[in-house]
C-alpha cells in the first residue's frame, strides 16, 4: 500500500474451506476460517501503523454452501465492510435458466440449489455480523443462456456474450447493451428479479434491472444495510443515462448518504519516484469528452514540476493538497471524488477482459476508464428495523409468477419507505424437522440440499436459513 500509493485493501478468497485448488499443493483445508480470521487480525494491526485511516473488506459468498464455515462475528468484527457478492446465483453451470441476482427466494423453484439475496443477509445478521456492515453486490451485467424456452428451462451452452475471449466471457453481458435488441425485458416483483427474453434467438438473460434495484434500495434502508457495491462500474450505462445503476443509487440515498472520503495523496516512503513526490491533478476544469460530459474541478496546490529519472520517465508535481468532493456542472446530475491516479498503467490482454480488480463500491458513475470510484453508499440516516435479525418464512403463491414486461425508460423512484417481503405471510418458524426431513440423522444439524450432515451445533445450525436440526 505505501509503495503504489493505495488507500483500502479489499480481500477476495473465493473461498475459505470450500474453495481454492483441490489439487496438490494448495488444497483448501478445514483451519481455513481460523486462518482468515487470523490474516484479517494481522492486517487490522498494520493498519494502526499508518499516517491515514485504512479501510478493510473482503468480498463474501451469498450462498450457503460457501458460508457455512464461516465465523461472522470473529470475521465481520475485524472490517470496516463485508461485501456480500449477492449475484452469479446462476449461470451457465446451472441446471436450467434462473435467476442471477433475485432477492427473494422463489417457493415454486425447480429442485435444486436455492439462493437469494434475502437469505444470504439474514444468515449473515444472524451469524453476529452488524447489519450496518453489510453491503449488497450489484452486477453491472447480465448472464444469458441460449437456446431456451424461458425461465426455469433447459439451455444450450453459450457462444456470444461482451467480453468473449479464447477460454472465458462467453454468456456475460455488460448491463449498458441489455435487454438485448429483440428482447422483452420482464421485471418480477415477488421475487425482486429483472430478466430479459427473446422468443426468436431463444436467449434469457438474467441481470440488475432499475425496478428490481429500486427493490433492493428499500431493502437495504428496511434493514440499515451499508449500502451498494458493483462488479464492475464500467459496465453500467453511460453517465446521465436514465438507466444508469450506480446513478440511481446515488440519487435515490442522496449525497448526505455518501460516505466520501478524501484519498490519502502523501506516500514519502515509496520507492517509486512518482509515488513518493505526490499524485498529479489539474489546476485548471477538465472537461470529458462529449460522451461523458461531466465537468470536475479540483483545486490543487502546487510546487515545481519534478522530473523522474530516465529509468522512471514519468513527470509529476509536487505532493498537492487533496480536493473535497467536487460537483459537476449543474447541466450534470453527477458528484464525483477527487481524481484518483494509478501507480501503474493497467492495460488488459485480449484473454483477460475484465479491466478490474476485486468488486469496488461504487456510489457515483465513473467517467473515466479504467478509474473505479471506491465510495460506500451509507445508510446511517435509516434506523434500524426490529425484524432485521429475523429469518422470514414464505407462503404458497400461485404456480404461474405474475410478471410485468416493461420498456426501456426513466427509472421511476423507489417508495422511500420501508418494505416487506411480498412472500412473506406467515412468522418464521423455530421448530425441529421431522424425521422425514433428516433422513434417519439424529441429534445432528441436516443439510437436506446435500443430504449431509454438518459439524454445527443446535445453536449454530439455527443461524442458516438452509440446515435443519434434527433432534
Amino acid at each position: 500500500m505505501l509503495d503504489l500509493g493505495l488507500d483500502f485493501l479489499d480481500i477476495d478468497w473465493e473461498y475459505p474451506v470450500e474453495g481454492g485448488n483441490d489439487s496438490h499443493p494448495v488444497p483448501h483445508h478445514p483451519d481455513d476460517i481460523k486462518n482468515y480470521v487470523l490474516l484479517l487480525s494481522a492486517i487490522r494491526d498494520e493498519f494502526k501503523t499508518l499516517p491515514w485511516k485504512a479501510e478493510l473488506s473482503v468480498a463474501s459468498p451469498a450462498g450457503p454452501d460457501k458460508y457455512r464455515h464461516w465465523d461472522f462475528t470473529a470475521i465481520c468484527g475485524q472490517l470496516d465492510f463485508i461485501n456480500i457478492m449477492t449475484y452469479d446465483l446462476a449461470g451457465s453451470w446451472s441446471k436450467y435458466t434462473d435467476h442471477q441476482a433475485n432477492l427473494y427466494e422463489d417457493p415454486n423453484h425447480p429442485p435444486g440449489a436455492k439462493y437469494s439475496t434475502h437469505n444470504a443477509v439474514q444468515d449473515y445478521i444472524k451469524g453476529g455480523c452488524p447489519s450496518d456492515k453489510i453491503v449488497l453486490g450489484i452486477p453491472a451485467y447480465g448472464r444469458s443462456f441460449e437456446g431456451s424456452n424461458g425461465l426455469y428451462s433447459n439451455f444450450t451452452k453459450p457462444t456470444k456474450g461482451s467480453w468473449v475471449s479464447g477460454n472465458d466471457g462467453k454468456g456475460v453481458w455488460d448491463y449498458k447493451v441489455l435487454p438485448l435488441p429483440g428482447a422483452t425485458e420482464i421485471y418480477d416483483e415477488k421475487l425482486g428479479a429483472t430478466y430479459s427474453y427473446d422468443p426468436t434467438s431463444k436467449i434469457f438473460t438474467s441481470y440488475e434491472g432499475p425496478k428490481s434495484l429500486a427493490q433492493k434500495l428499500d431493502y437495504i434502508k428496511q434493514y440499515n444495510l451499508g449500502g451498494t457495491m458493483f462488479w464492475s462500474g464500467d459496465a453500467d450505462a453511460k453517465s446521465g443515462s436514465p438507466r444508469s445503476l450506480i446513478a440511481q443509487v446515488y440519487n435515490t440515498f442522496g449525497r448526505d448518504n455518501m460516505a466520501f472520503e478524501d484519498n490519502n495523496l502523501n506516500y514519502p516512503t515509496s520507492q517509486y519516484a512518482n509515488i513518493r513526490a505526490g499524485a498529479v491533478t489539474s489546476a485548471v476544469p477538465i472537461t470529458s469528452s462529449p460522451d461523458a460530459p461531466v465537468t470536475t474541478v479540483a483545486p490543487v496546490t502546487s510546487a515545481v514540476p519534478v522530473t523522474s529519472s530516465p529509468d522512471a520517465p514519468v513527470t509529476t508535481v509536487a505532493p498537492v493538497t487533496s480536493a473535497v468532493p467536487v460537483t459537476s456542472s449543474p447541466d450534470s446530475p453527477v458528484t464525483t471524488v477527487a481524481p484518483v491516479t494509478s501507480a501503474v498503467p493497467t492495460t488488459s490482454s485480449p484473454d483477460s477482459p475484465v479491466t478490474t480488480v476485486a468488486p469496488v463500491t461504487s456510489a457515483v458513475p465513473v467517467t473515466s476508464s479504467p478509474v473505479t470510484s471506491a465510495v460506500h453508499v451509507t445508510c446511517s440516516s435509516y434506523p434500524p428495523v426490529t425484524s432485521s435479525t429475523a429469518p422470514w418464512t414464505s407462503s404458497a403463491v400461485p404456480e404461474t409468477t405474475p410478471v410485468e414486461p416493461v420498456t426501456t425508460g426513466a427509472t421511476p423512484a423507489p417508495t422511500g419507505g420501508p418494505i416487506t417481503n411480498p412472500l412473506e405471510t406467515s412468522a418464521p418458524t423455530t421448530t425441529a424437522a421431522t424425521g422425514d426431513q433428516c433422513k434417519g440423522n439424529k441429534n445432528a444439524c441436516f443439510w437436506p440440499f446435500t443430504g449431509q450432515t454438518v459439524d454445527h451445533s443446535q445453536a449454530n445450525c439455527k443461524l442458516i436459513t438452509s440446515f435443519i436440526w434434527c433432534p
